[in-house]
């Protein structure tokens, strides 16, 4: 249950970090014209894809690496099958 725990707190940090910041970023955008929020949408369609895939990859593969926290050398080739 401690491992569980272990491994799940930095990924719950890790989304809530991610809303918060996404908050901030909605806020200080409500003050600009429609080209910039454009700009904004445009780009966001593109990046928030493309960061769910790296970041859901990266939780995949956090169980299989996280008993290897006392040994990295021993997660090598856990992260390179991965890719």
């Amino acid at each position: 249950m401690i491992a569980l725990l272990r491994a799940a707190v930095p990924l719950y940090l890790a989304m809530t970090a991610g809303m918060l910041g996404s908050l901030v970023v909605t806020s200080v955008l409500g003050n600009h014209d429609t080209v910039t929020l454009a700009a904004f949408a445009v780009v966001t369609a593109v990046l928030t894809p493309a960061s769910a895939a790296v970041q859901g990859a990266l939780r995949g593969l956090g169980p299989f690496v996280a008993p290897h926290r006392d040994e990295p050398a021993a997660a090598v080739p856990i992260v390179r099958d991965a890719r």
